[in-house]
């Protein structure tokens, strides 16, 4: 059983694709651990040491290899790119190619299809997803995972499977994105309205129904944008290019969107909404949103089904958390902005308004389980010690250690964390952290070298800065 494990951790080396997958990886390299001792015990420890030794001179950390490489962070405009250019970085009105279908009136019930069928995908991933640098803030979008050609192998591909119009709607946008040198990542995207109030997306599709090909290829270019991202080696730097077309394009209920999976870059699909009859989430500072404005009427894609496929769905809400899978947890949130309080999103001195998101910081709930905080660190605080990742803790509600995000405020005192580095290594690391809010809007931070908090008070001497 051993020597399986080992095996199957070694294959599993070489899957880069895993948002929702990415825990029940974790989750099995803990099992694998657990086993591993009660070998040691049974003394096989000589040969067991060998050979992890040889996988850690060989290997990177497990955990990293097991975030997929998603190259785009669909909170931008029209939902997609993890880049924009200039001209976006200005106030639009994201339902206004909608704006001619009729009113959404009080219907809750806009859906009636899932776009995949349920034998088609294990598990959906809740809103909230944090997967940097890629997924710095919370992802705006539910995640379908596609089922594998091998279950159970998670270095298989996910099967190829037809996605479907859920409704009858209007198609307003479609992209394609390339992924230059690395054809395995190319993928589409449209976005589509309902009513005049309600719009939606479909992403990480493998290919387009050929009406909606047919459309793309017609329809004039709106704008390219060609961007990067650094992932993990053997992966490293992957350079995109995303071209967006506009299209007025009505699909009826069931008809085919295209497929989803069957590549390494749609192990997931996603599904993204917004409703602009909800009460709008709360920005700390709404100028740092231009062109993101959309976001605070993101809601729950799952809540606009009817009974019995509503339940259905949402029974397949969960992940893997620190102990391992959690299922029927709630929709997720995304924004989570508290203004004059550490929670939520920041970003370096100088940022006009948020857009790339690998420079970016967040300080949010666990998208599984809420009741853990997690510093998101994108790649702007390398220098004060902290590499990209994740960050997790249980919060205080008093004190100056672990103390919740919301509590801390401009006060002049400096907060300290005992986190754990789930993301960057297969074992947890401790990983020291320390916090200070100068003024409501600067936050400055730095790893601690101490393994815990130790006594106040602290010191930053090596901090990055960031604002909102």
């Amino acid at each position: 059983m051993a020597v399986l494990e080992l095996y199957l951790i070694c294959i599993l080396f070489y899957d880069h694709n895993g948002k929702g997958v990415n825990q029940k990886l974790q989750y099995i390299v803990d099992q694998y651990k657990k086993r591993r001792r009660l070998l040691l015990g049974a003394g096989i420890a000589t040969v067991g040491i060998i050979v992890l030794l040889v996988i850690g001179a060989v290997f990177q950390p497990l955990e990293v290899f097991f975030q997929m490489p998603t190259h785009r962070n669909n909170s931008q405009p029209v939902n997609q790119p993890n880049s924009q250019s200039p001209s976006q970085n200005q106030e639009q009105d994201y339902f206004a190619d909608v704006a001619s279908l009729p009113s959404c009136g009080d219907k809750k019930e806009l859906f009636a299809l899932s776009p995949l069928k349920l034998e088609d995908f294990t598990f959906i991933t809740p809103l909230g997803l944090l997967s940097p640098t890629a997924h710095v803030f919370p992802s705006p979008h539910l995640y379908f995972n596609v089922r594998l050609s091998v279950p159970g192998n998670f270095n298989s591909l996910p099967v190829e499977v037809e996605a479907v119009a859920p409704a009858d709607l209007k198609l307003t946008t479609i992209k394609f994105i390339e992924a230059k040198g690395k054809p395995d990542y190319n993928d589409g995207m449209v976005a589509f309205g309902i009513c005049k109030e309600f719009k939606a997306y479909f992403d990480h599709l493998k290919t387009f129904a050929p009406k909606i090909k047919e459309a793309f290829d017609k329809a004039p270019l709106k704008r390219c944008d060609e961007y990067s991202l650094t992932y993990p080696q053997p992966t490293g730097k992957i350079d995109y290019k995303l071209c967006e077309k506009s299209v007025n394009l009505e699909i009826k209920k069931g008809e085919q969107i295209g497929t989803a999976g069957g590549g390494k870059g749609q192990q997931v699909f996603d599904f993204g909404s917004f409703d602009k009859r909800i009460t709008p989430k709360q920005f700390a500072n709404p100028k740092k949103w231009l062109g993101r404005e959309h976001l605070v009427y993101i809601s729950c894609s799952l809540d606009y089904y009817p009974q019995p496929l509503k339940g259905q769905l949402k029974e397949r809400l969960g992940g893997f958390g620190q102990k391992g899978e959690i299922k029927g947890t709630d929709c997720g949130e995304v924004i989570q902005d508290v203004p004059g309080a550490a929670q939520g999103a920041w970003a370096p001195p100088g940022t006009e308004a948020f857009s790339h998101e690998p420079p970016y910081l967040a300080l949010v709930h666990d998208y599984i389980e809420p009741q853990y905080l997690v510093f998101s660190m994108g790649d702007s605080a390398e220098k004060a010690g902290l590499p990209h990742g994740k960050y997790t803790f249980l919060p205080k509600n008093d004190g100056l250690v672990n103390r919740h995000f919301k509590d801390i405020k401009s006060d002049g005192k400096v907060y300290c964390f005992e986190t754990e580095d789930l993301y960057q290594a297969n074992q947890r690391i401790p990983v020291t952290i320390l916090l200070n809010l100068p003024a409501p809007e600067k936050l400055r931070i730095q790893k601690l070298n101490a393994t815990t908090c130790g006594s106040s008070p602290w010191t930053l001497t090596n901090f990055v800065e960031f604002e909102r």
